[in-house]
């Protein structure tokens, strides 16, 4: 996570970034609304390209480091949002599973330079970075285009609403270009002049999450899901865990949060009144 700070502009021009967008938010979508770093996270290129929906919006953004690039990947309901406030729309916009219009293309593209505007007011020509929209990506083959080596991604994600209403703007930033920026960011003076963000960057180092284990999985039809009872038991298809004296031991796979983003390996051994949970593999 520390690596990430050197993409922070220095001083206090990340604070002039955030209220820079928050006044364009304002601006364009009304009192109401808000963004947020939610997480911070890195993510293999395999599970990035694997949890994308069907239709994804996928926005590549360019930087001044030669081919580096970043993707930005906006929630469907988040960009129908955008795009309905920015034409006039004061309803709940209507969400469909499809790419979006060039019209629509637009209006995004528009949003999008909004932000980036912002980024190049706080900073100016003291930025270590420029930034600049290059293009959406349409489906995985657009997306393997931009990041050809396959690399591991930091991504940081943000909420963005108004009122009850929002969705998430996640930023993939290749690692290789991660670490440049933590080198070019390295100096003696680097930590002090952003020791004010210290904190964040603490408390996203260690995130609390739910923790659980898959003990096995079974496949069931809709339904079957919806003629399940209470006291129904389900048999799984496979399973590293057997039973003795009434308690499962073997093998399972403790995730966190959603569990989307791999597992570790661990072997399940009762103790008494105590399940022994010890990590064995990745």
């Amino acid at each position: 996570m520390e690596e990430l700070e050197g993409l922070l502009p220095a001083g206090s021009a990340g604070e002039d970034i955030s209220l820079g967008i928050r006044r364009m938010l304002i601006k364009h979508l009304g009192e109401k609304s808000f963004f947020y770093l939610d997480s911070l996270a890195t993510q293999s290129f395999g599970s990035f390209l694997s949890s994308l929906p069907e239709v994804p919006v996928m926005a590549v953004i360019g930087t001044d480091q030669g081919d580096a690039k970043l993707l930005a990947q906006i929630d469907t309901n988040l960009a129908f949002l955008v795009i309905d406030r920015l034409l006039g729309g004061s309803s709940l916009p209507a969400v469909e599973s499809r790419p979006l219009s060039e019209t629509e293309q637009g209006v995004l593209q528009y949003f999008i330079m909004q932000v980036l505007l912002e980024i190049w007011k706080a900073c100016g020509e003291s930025a270590r970075y420029h930034f600049r929209f290059d293009r959406f990506a349409f489906g995985s083959h657009g997306v393997e285009s931009v990041y050809p080596h396959k690399e591991l991604l930091a991504a940081p994600v943000f909420k963005v609403g108004i009122g009850e209403l929002s969705g998430f703007l996640k930023i993939y930033i290749p690692e290789p270009f991660v670490k440049k920026a933590a080198h070019a960011g390295g100096s003696a003076g680097r930590s002090g002049e952003n020791r004010h963000l210290q904190p964040l960057f603490a408390r996203y180092g260690y995130i609390n999450s739910s923790l659980w284990l898959e003990g096995g999985r079974a496949t069931i039809s809709d339904s079957e899901l919806a003629a399940l009872e209470p006291g129904d038991v389900v048999l799984f298809d496979e399973s590293g865990l057997s039973v003795r004296n009434g308690h499962a031991e073997g093998v399972a796979e403790l995730r966190a949060g959603t569990g989307e983003n791999g597992a570790l390996k661990t072997s399940i051994v009762p103790e008494g009144a105590v399940i022994k949970c010890t990590v064995i593999g990745g």
